[in-house]
């Protein structure tokens, strides 16, 4: 199910963005789709790396986590 929102862009982003949907023979909203789910897909790999970088955060053996999941069901 796909469900329609609105947004504001600057002119000149409005611009860009249609030149660049006459060259690529796309629409405006696919162009939009594509970039917020790379947007969505980077910002998951970025929550990763920060968690990995992390000193703070507990690393546990994969024998702990499997413990941990199998008490949640």
């Amino acid at each position: 199910m796909s469900i329609t929102i609105s947004l504001r862009l600057d002119e000149e982003l409005v611009n860009q963005l249609e030149d660049i949907a006459q060259i690529t023979n796309c629409s405006k909203s696919h162009l939009i789709r594509e970039a917020v789910e790379q947007y969505v897909a980077e910002y998951d790999h970025q929550i990763a790396l920060d968690r990995l970088n992390d000193v703070h955060d507990e690393i546990i053996s994969s024998k702990q986590m499997k413990g941990l999941l199998a008490n949640e069901s």
